[in-house]
């Protein structure tokens, strides 16, 4: 299992659990803005039935909306620090498995080389007995 095989299918996901949060955020927000956009229509039919100075409930409204985005901005970048941190992890974890591997197949290595020097003797022993049980019958 190669590098690619699992990471860019876990990075994706991390990636696409970020975008669905920002959705998430998206669609508060747009609640929000649709609930200040009703309060602001009831208030300008309250200001249309006794004049007051308009320009400040309209200032707060905005104020509001601002705000809501700005409080979604930094939940985003929130998560996208926290799916920073996940994948640099991930790739520590992967450095040590590939360490781990490595350090395996140097040991298989001189393992298969052990084996086979204990092979090459057993076959020359193996022929030496064969010699001696041949010079016996004859």
């Amino acid at each position: 299992m190669t590098l690619a095989d699992w990471l860019l299918p876990a990075t994706l996901l991390t990636l696409l659990s970020g975008i669905g949060g920002f959705v998430g955020v998206l669609v508060n927000l747009r609640i929000q803005l649709r609930k200040s956009r009703m309060e602001q229509r009831a208030d300008d039919r309250a200001e249309a039935q006794a004049p007051v100075e308009v320009s400040g409930k309209i200032t707060s409204g905005s104020l509001q909306a601002v705000e809501s985005l700005a409080l979604a901005l930094a939940s985003s970048d929130q998560r996208i620090a926290n799916a920073d941190k996940r994948i640099a992890k991930l790739e520590q974890d992967l450095a040590a498995r590939d360490a781990q591997i490595e350090e395996m197949k140097v040991e298989h290595a001189r393992r298969i080389e052990e084996l086979e020097r204990e092979h090459v003797a057993t076959l020359a022993r193996l022929a030496r007995l064969q010699a001696r049980v041949e010079g016996e019958k004859n």
